[in-house]
């Protein structure tokens, strides 16, 4: 019975990952502070890398990993944000033009730094927050795409939830 079953899970995996592909990704994103979050950081910057495995033509899930560095609405205070996701996505189109719908799920870390008159201190905490995701993939080649997209990422930290409004822009490297 376990012989059977090996081989039956075999089979499905090797069907799965036949015609599987793996998309690396790469690029660079704005972060705009929402809310009460705008109250002490205004518009940064950052970098994400990640990667996608398709499970069909129309179906990925994944990871990324991205570091934004917030600007100073408060002097002296540096806020940097690393989101660390796991990601499902849904695409509307299967070659050229592809617009995409998805989500993250994952933790966001967090670090505040300033000056408390005795010399520079850091605050930092990691919390649960999902980012809502729309954009699309433009397909120079097989191998070659640009990936922009729009995320509206919420932290829910204690007390107050934060949230940001993403924009990144990125180009997809896919193996084949």
């Amino acid at each position: 019975m376990i012989k059977k079953i090996s081989l039956f899970a075999a089979v499905i995996f090797m069907a799965i990952t036949a015609n599987a592909q793996i998309k690396l990704i790469g690029g660079v994103g704005l972060a705009m502070p929402m809310g009460d979050f705008a109250d002490v950081a205004k518009t940064g910057f950052g970098i994400n890398v990640g990667g996608k495995y398709m499970l069909n033509e129309k179906m990925a899930v994944g990871a990324n990993l991205g570091y934004f560095m917030m600007g100073e609405e408060i002097d002296g205070v540096k806020i940097s944000v690393m989101p660390i996701m796991g990601s499902f996505t849904y695409y509307f189109g299967s070659e050229g033009f592809k617009p995409y719908a998805g989500v993250d799920l994952g933790f966001y870390s967090s670090k505040a730094k300033y000056d408390d008159n005795l010399g520079m201190d850091d605050d930092s905490e990691t919390d649960f927050g999902f980012a809502p995701t729309v954009g699309f993939e433009y397909g120079f080649s097989d191998n070659l795409a640009l990936d922009v997209n729009a995320k509206y990422n919420y932290i829910m930290s204690d007390p107050d939830s934060q949230s940001f409004f993403g924009i990144n822009v990125g180009i997809i490297y896919t193996l084949k």
